[in-house]
């Protein structure tokens, strides 16, 4: 479960909804016998056990929180796959689609999509202070861990994060005074200016600093 979203009214988690075996009936909550939908629930901020409804919106019956729940994507329950990172500002909402290789992004008000851009196995995202747009690319057979680096209307922008052939960073995020972190070494082209630095000299434990 990923939660993401802006210092807003809404948060937003992405999930996996089942059908139980065929045993859950309605189509608005659950979907069809065999299928799985990976998609995104809104929350609101101030009562995360309370869905912001939305018009489309699955959900409902059962225990579920009412048309809160989107869709993304629709798959069999053995394909597996599903979303890999999302973020968000004050306006829209981007999610990682490996399966498609694309980054999709939403109305973060209408839940609409608006654009759709490719990127090879998108993983997790962040947007920095600056709303530039950072998915982590997971290694792939010889192919080494990397990041991109795109603007929020999905132009790839020319800085090129890479990864030792081994790392399988987990993930990054934004750090208090808007950087972006790492937890493995990555090696940048071009390489960026050192802006400030935390913690004593000394040799460490390979903890990763709270974000």
């Amino acid at each position: 479960m990923l939660p993401g979203g802006p210092p807003g009214n809404h948060l937003f988690i992405a999930q996996r909804v089942g059908n139980e075996g065929g045993n859950l009936k309605g189509t608005n909550t659950w979907p069809a016998k065999g299928l799985s939908w990976y998609g995104v629930s809104r929350r609101l901020r101030a009562d995360l056990t309370r869905g912001a409804a939305f018009s489309g919106g699955k959900g409902g019956q059962g225990d579920t929180l009412k048309e809160c729940f989107l869709v993304v994507i629709e798959a069999p329950e053995t394909a597996g796959g599903g979303l890999a990172g999302l973020c968000a500002d004050d306006h829209r909402l981007y999610l990682s689609c490996p399966g498609a290789n694309e980054v999709r992004v939403y109305d973060t008000e209408t839940m609409a999509p608006v654009a759709h851009w490719p990127a090879g196995h998108p993983g997790s995202a962040v947007l920095d202070p600056s709303g530039t747009l950072w998915l982590l690319h997971p290694r792939s057979g010889s192919v080494p861990a990397w990041i991109s680096r795109h603007t929020a209307e999905g132009r790839t922008l020319p800085q090129r994060t890479e990864f030792a052939a081994d790392a399988q960073p987990p993930g990054r995020g934004q750090g208090r005074r808007g950087c972006v972190r790492y937890r493995s070494r990555p090696t940048v082209s071009p390489p960026p200016a050192l802006g400030s630095s935390f913690g004593r000299p000394g040799p460490g434990r390979g903890r990763t600093p709270p974000f």
